[in-house]
């Protein structure tokens, strides 16, 4: 006979191997989508705002990697520089990805401290080719 707890135990142990991806994107569905793919492969942690992918990102010091957007306003400008620079100062020293539908956002990202970047259209491929050959700093 089964103990209650065991099952949620032996599954946090599982979530605790998995690589602790934060996505910062302010897109819902997007990050929904996310989910689905990536199921049972990574953790996600969801970041809507640049306040939550602060707070996310001090509460968890065992993040793998961040994917970052480029915007996460309605104006469609770039905001969130301000968050790698942050990062970096909070000792994050992993790789963050940039990972905005604009290049030139991308290439602004990498010249603030962002390790690499991908099209946002591009990104699935990217976080399952990551999650599956374990290529983080």
């Amino acid at each position: 006979m089964e103990r209650p707890g065991i099952e949620n135990n032996e599954s946090k142990i599982e979530k605790e191997k998995l690589k602790k991806i934060l996505i910062i994107d302010d897109d819902v569905n997007f990050q929904k989508i996310l989910d689905l793919t990536v199921k049972d492969r990574g953790y996600l942690l969801h970041a809507y705002t640049l306040e939550q992918a602060e707070q996310i990102l001090g509460e968890n010091q065992d993040i793998d990697i961040i994917f970052l957007d480029g915007c996460l306003n309605n104006s469609a400008e770039l905001d969130t520089v301000p968050f790698v620079k942050l990062a970096r100062e909070m000792g994050f020293n992993k790789e963050i990805i940039a990972m905005s539908s604009d290049d030139k956002f991308n290439n602004i990202l990498l010249e603030s401290g962002c390790d690499k970047k991908c099209d946002k259209f591009d990104m699935i491929p990217e976080i399952l080719n990551i999650i599956n050959s374990g290529d983080m700093k």
